[in-house]
């Protein structure tokens, strides 16, 4: 199927992995509004939303036409993931997913405002004294977590909704541990693609799906 016949792809994988990057190269390419979820959730000073707003929110999000949306969060995956016609996992691994979570916060810390979520990035812009993230030893250990437990949360979710699925290694030797072969003995549709291969595929206009059946 050509990119451009999706209206609504999540793009998902853990902290670090590279989502955002390859996000915005999906929104230039399909022409899909980008949403990236940090910029909704966090609010200055990195407060958080009620679960109560933060629920009502996406729900309204989920139910415009097109999107192109980029983050995690996957207690809420349930509200997302009915509407989307495809997924993009950016598969990594610990090391790598660690190693540019600290080389972002350095990044921030020499005054590169970009990578910050958007309200906290308006407030590091007039001068304010900004943290580089909410909690760096949270951070490092939701990395672990998800590698470790999370992911899991997030595949019976994709079983559940049967949506189809491209994973992405950003490393190709990372060989998507985590998630094609719990995916394929479960016969959900899913092609494994290295980034370059992802990229070509847009280039071509087509993504190309294997499906698995019993």
């Amino acid at each position: 199927m050509r990119l451009s016949h999706y209206k609504r792809i999540l793009v998902l994988g853990s902290p670090g992995a590279g989502k955002s990057t390859i996000a915005k190269e999906i929104a230039e390419l399909s022409a899909l509004p980008l949403i990236h979820l940090d910029d909704l959730y966090w609010g200055e000073n990195w407060c958080r939303p009620s679960e109560s707003v933060w629920h009502e929110q996406l729900s309204n999000l989920v139910q415009q036409e097109q999107w192109l949306i980029d983050g995690n969060h996957l207690t809420t995956l349930n509200l997302r993931l009915p509407r989307a016609e495809l997924v993009l996992i950016v598969d990594s691994t610990v090391p790598r997913s660690l190693y540019r979570v600290y080389l972002r916060a350095l990044k921030i810390k020499l005054g590169f405002h970009q990578y910050l979520p958007k309200r906290i990035r308006e407030q590091a812009d007039k001068g304010e004294r900004t943290k580089a993230t909410k909690d760096l030893l949270g951070l490092t250990k939701k990395i672990v977590k998800y590698h470790y437990s999370d992911h899991q949360v997030l595949m019976a979710q994709l079983l559940h909704y049967d949506v189809q699925t491209v994973i992405v290694s950003r490393d190709v030797s990372v060989r998507t541990s985590l998630f094609l072969p719990f995916l394929e003995s479960k016969c959900v549709k899913v092609r494994s693609l290295s980034l370059q291969q992802l990229k070509q595929s847009f280039d071509s206009g087509q993504i190309y799906f294997c499906s698995k059946h019993k």
